[in-house]
């Protein structure tokens, strides 16, 4: 599969394992794009995402990550009313990121994809073979899920989370 062209695209990965971030880094680079920015956490991945004009086209985030989950980056994603894209990516269950991507949609986020860890760079390609043709068009804003859906949503994530 060839890589579509996105070299004009800026995106923000998200994962606390240094080595899976450069990784990811190295393979973003390898389809051409060359403006990625890594956190460690997701604080620090939210303060990247804070202003429009800086906010990321795609942001990369793990699902378990200290500090703050990869669940509660999306919830806080929402509710800044993000409307680019997120891609998921865990080391855990594959349905574990199902029900990740089932509660960013809820969540009124566009998720391109899911990845499974260690990412290998066909399935890189694959998600980001179902990017629109251009991310920064304007599209309607999220809607934040009510506080009673999300934690029912948690709860929901949790027992999963045991299952696996």
């Amino acid at each position: 599969m060839k890589a579509p062209k996105l070299a004009s695209h800026k995106v923000l990965v998200i994962d606390d394992d240094d080595f899976m971030l450069d990784l990811v880094k190295a393979l973003l680079n390898q389809m051409g794009i060359t403006g990625v920015q890594l956190a460690n956490n997701g604080h620090d991945g939210l303060l990247l995402t804070s202003s429009d004009m800086k906010a990321p086209d795609i942001i990369i985030c793990d699902l378990q990550i200290p500090e703050m989950e990869g669940i509660e980056v999306l919830r806080h994603l929402s509710g800044q009313s993000y409307s680019r894209y997120i891609i998921l990516f865990s080391g855990e269950d594959t349905r574990i990121l199902r029900t990740a991507k089932n509660l960013a949609t809820a969540l009124n986020l566009t998720v391109l994809g899911t990845l499974e860890k260690p990412v290998k760079y066909e399935d890189m390609l694959e998600v980001f073979s179902h990017l629109q043709t251009d991310v920064k068009s304007p599209r309607s804003p999220a809607k934040p899920m009510p506080a009673e859906k999300f934690l029912c949503w948690v709860d929901h994530w949790n027992a999963s989370a045991k299952h696996a």
